[in-house]
């Protein structure tokens, strides 16, 4: 993050997206409706990812924003992405339009109201340069 602060202007901000490793036990015992498996993900330091079938360090929004503070960042922001998207098992409702646009609509609301963020399957973070940096 230190590389990555050093080159924001002092008026920048950095966006971080990562995939949210504390949904994850959620949406495996939702979608996959495997309990063992969504009680280990509590506590794995790594996920497998899907598309790369490799290991991943599991990403946390409290972890990743120390590692801004760190930085010597300000975190201005925490949202939520696919706060509930990925928990509908039902993927063809998604293609209609009036439900797509239904769920957009609930997905915006839910994505900066608390507690939902920490239950999204991606977050956000927004950082700008601390003031007393």
């Amino acid at each position: 993050m230190s590389a990555l602060a050093g080159r924001l202007a002092p008026t920048g901000l950095l966006s971080v997206i990562a995939p949210n490793a504390a949904a994850d036990p959620l949406l495996t015992a939702v979608r996959s409706r495997n309990l063992i498996e969504a009680l280990r993900l509590l506590d794995a330091p790594t996920r497998v990812t899907v598309t790369y079938d490799t290991e991943a360090r599991a990403c946390y929004a409290d972890d990743i924003a120390g590692d801004l503070r760190d930085a010597g960042l300000e975190v201005l922001a925490h949202s939520g992405i696919r706060v509930v998207c990925d928990l509908i098992t039902d993927d063809a409702r998604k293609s209609d339009p009036d439900f797509y646009a239904d769920l957009e609509r609930l997905e915006l609301a839910l994505a900066n109201r608390a507690p939902y963020p920490h239950f999204a399957r991606m977050f956000q973070l927004i950082a700008r340069p601390s003031r007393t940096r």
